[in-house]
């Protein structure tokens, strides 16, 4: 018999437990035996990193979407032909941003297949903000955003605005500050995807704008991280929070306070979202067994057709990366219905280019150091200390896409 190896980055113990379900269904079905290795998203690129050094490991990795670009280019990947993909649908069944991110810049081989979406999203109660009297679309752009979250301070709430800190190794300040980038207009990189362009006025601007929305979380609530975050917006004391989809998903399904659940409002982080997620790569080492080549394509359209995507998301709490399968989880009437469907028409992925990776880490180093040195002292000139910080990044990551 041959036997298959699937590496998975879980998020919790239930993606372990259904990860495993579903690898022995396709395993009964195909008359072989699926062995998982799980990883951690905190260790996951090293390991993965390794695999691809190595030319051996498992057949069929899951890697979050913005890894895409570095792994292809090192060519350890098995490029994913149109007859691959047809049988779930073709490329076309996928989110707009989940399929940007399966390709490099500016090539059209498909390198990954997407699986889950991820994004991030901000909760309100509508009621508060009446009260507040926010702006009409109070999270739509970036300028409406620092209005709403002002007014929110000023009626004096118990908590107006959560916004979780994160550390690195994670990205999640990238993935957030995004928005407000290229809602200000600017971007990371330019048109040619070979020049770093955060120090320009619009992305300064962005980066700025973001910042606020650290610095208006009160000081006893700074430091609260995401799983903690939560508890006072569904137990009826905040006004809103910014959190990921996931969590979104989960605090609907178990319940929230009456009063929340019937003022609640979701929306995307202005209306320029950042898309990122999961997706399936198989490794360019699986090639000289034409029997486990076979097996791994298989179990790829196993996992990313429309049933086994629905299957997870209704297990899992996930976004699903498929469009079919968005609008069965996020029906008409559903809370998040109309982030799935502007995430899935306007959301955006990050440019694919070869050392994404390595940009992606560093953005967040900085962006973490700007958030601490405005945290400790408030005095600063937001501007001047985003500028002092973007500036040294730019230049180092220039010179190394340069060489």
């Amino acid at each position: 018999m041959v036997e298959l190896e699937i590496s998975i980055i879980p998020d919790s113990d239930t993606d372990k437990t259904t990860m495993q379900a579903f690898a022995d269904e396709f395993g009964d079905t195909h008359n072989t035996k699926v062995n998982i290795r799980m990883m951690e998203w905190g260790t996951a690129w090293t390991e993965l990193f390794s695999i691809a050094a190595r030319g051996k490991g498992p057949d069929v990795s899951h890697i979050g979407s913005t890894w895409l670009s570095s792994l292809a280019m090192m060519n350890v990947l098995r490029p994913f032909h149109r007859d691959d993909i047809e049988p779930v649908g073709g490329i076309s069944a996928f989110m707009n941003p989940s399929q940007q991110s399966t390709r490099l810049f500016n090539d059209d081989v498909i390198w990954a297949v997407p699986w889950t979406g991820y994004i991030y999203v901000v909760c309100y109660r509508n009621d508060f903000l009446s009260q507040a009297k926010a702006p009409n679309k109070p999270f739509a752009n970036i300028t409406t955003f620092r209005d709403t979250i002002l007014k929110l301070r000023q009626a004096g709430f118990e908590i107006p605005w959560i916004n979780s800190t994160v550390t690195p190794p994670y990205s999640d300040y990238v993935h957030t500050s995004a928005s407000w980038i290229w809602g200000a207009g600017g971007n990371f990189l330019d048109r040619t995807g070979k020049h770093v362009v955060l120090d320009s006025p619009e992305a300064v601007a962005g980066i700025v704008a973001w910042l606020d929305t650290y610095l208006a979380i009160a000081n006893d609530q700074k430091d609260m991280a995401s799983d903690v975050a939560i508890k006072p917006f569904i137990e009826g004391q905040a006004a809103a929070l910014l959190t990921d989809i996931r969590t979104a998903n989960s605090f609907l399904a178990t319940g929230i306070d009456e009063t929340v659940s019937q003022n609640l409002v979701v929306t995307t982080l202005t209306s320029v979202p950042w898309c990122g997620g999961g997706s399936f790569v198989v490794w360019n080492h699986t090639r000289s067994q034409p029997q486990r080549e076979k097996l791994a394509l298989e179990f790829v359209q196993f996992m990313t057709s429309k049933k086994q995507n629905v299957r997870w998301a209704q297990q899992t709490g996930s976004m699903p990366a498929r469009v079919d399968a968005l609008e069965e989880i996020y029906p008409i009437g559903h809370p998040l219905r109309s982030v799935a469907m502007l995430t899935y028409r306007q959301g955006r992925a990050y440019p694919a280019v070869p050392v994404w990776r390595r940009i992606e880490y560093q953005i967040a180093q900085t962006l973490s150091d700007i958030v601490n040195s405005a945290h400790n002292d408030n005095t600063q000139n937001l501007p001047s200390l985003v500028r002092t910080g973007i500036a040294p990044l730019v230049r180092r990551l220039n010179l190394a896409l340069e060489g």
